[in-house]
């Protein structure tokens, strides 16, 4: 499959989804962060526990993408219409970005195979290499986005 599509595809999807079921900029980055941290710390137990149950199967990087992907999905069906139609021009940056983080992030975890062919397309190589700076944006917007809607709202009297 051409790597552009696939590319398409692993970062508009949860940016559709989120759109879709109205899932604010603050819950996809809180849900991509948990699912990143599940993803590299407890995968491996995980793995180990399916491997139990059976031995032959290699799946070590599904459980990682399992694990990536599953806040991200609680997050779509417990917190859907937290973004209010009003406000959704002020989420759309964050979400861009934090979806495109989470694409850079699923890419690392992607068999050696498709990812091979992800890092060696020059569009591919691009994206993932600015892995770094997609998470530090995501998280720079996200906070922004925090500090204007939920931030305080005027003086009160005390």
């Amino acid at each position: 499959m051409n790597t552009l599509i696939i590319i398409a595809i692993l970062a508009g999807t949860p940016l559709v989804l989120s759109l879709l079921f109205r899932l604010n900029a603050i819950a996809l980055f809180l849900a991509v962060a948990t699912g990143a941290l599940l993803a590299q710390y407890i995968a491996d137990d995980a793995s180990l526990v399916i491997s139990a149950f059976s031995p032959k199967a290699n799946v070590g990087s599904y459980v990682q993408i399992g694990l990536l992907i599953l806040p991200f999905a609680l997050s779509l069906l417990f917190l859907r219409k937290t973004l209010s139609a009003s406000k959704v021009m002020l989420h759309i940056l964050p979400l861009v970005v934090t979806s495109l983080a989470f694409t850079t992030l699923i890419i690392g975890y992607l068999p050696g195979g498709v990812q091979h062919d992800i890092v060696t397309d020059p569009i591919g190589k691009t994206i993932n290499s600015a892995q770094n700076v997609l998470i530090a944006a995501s998280a720079a917007l996200t906070m922004i986005v925090a500090w204007i809607t939920m931030g305080p709202k005027g003086h009160r009297k005390h």
